[in-house]
């Protein structure tokens, strides 16, 4: 979800940049987990399917098709869709 500053693996700093985020902006009961539960819900709630939310959250599983579809493209769209409406939602 947070790639490395430098290098390829992750941003291994996303909990502690987190609990400070949460302190900032009052959200105390809010934890790691429920960034992708959220982002997975709204993407439920745009009509998204199972299986591109799962693909969304690194957790698809490899398939045939895969080696025929473009589904970085279809994944990316579907992940800016799933941030615009976020973006709304959190507007005043």
């Amino acid at each position: 979800m947070f790639p490395a500053d430098q290098g390829d693996g992750p941003f291994t700093a996303a909990p502690d940049t987190l609990r400070r985020l949460r302190a900032v902006a009052g959200l105390i009961d809010v934890t790691p987990h429920m960034l992708p539960h959220t982002f997975a819900s709204v993407a439920g709630d745009l009509g998204f399917s199972d299986l591109t939310i799962g693909a969304l959250l690194g957790r698809a599983a490899r398939g045939i098709t895969q080696g025929y579809v473009h589904i970085d493209a279809a994944q990316r769209r579907a992940a800016n869709r799933v941030a615009e409406d976020i973006a709304n939602r959190l507007e005043p």
